[in-house]
């Protein structure tokens, strides 16, 4: 069903910059917390702010380098043209 198609890539893709984002947002809610209110801050909080960006940033990663991949091999598959030789 997904061969010859990078649509799952770019989704990955895409994933990883949300995930990404979504971590950078709560991390900087967890330092705004701490320096604003004096909030003292557990280790699990943290540990999801790391566990969650660098996956984000692998699936990124993953995402871009298969899609390069794909559209190499994409161009690798493309027939030649037949041409005729028409001997009169």
């Amino acid at each position: 069903v997904t061969s010859f198609t990078v649509a799952p890539l770019r989704i990955s893709t895409f994933a990883g910059i949300i995930v990404s984002l979504v971590a950078f947002i709560y991390m900087c809610f967890i330092m705004f917390k701490t320096l604003i209110w004096g909030e003292v801050v557990q280790g699990f909080p943290t540990l999801m702010v790391v566990i969650l960006f660098l996956g984000g940033i692998q699936l990124l990663s993953l995402g871009v380098i298969g899609e390069y991949i794909g559209r190499i091999l994409k161009q690798r598959i493309v027939l030649p043209t037949l041409q005729e030789n028409i001997m009169v």
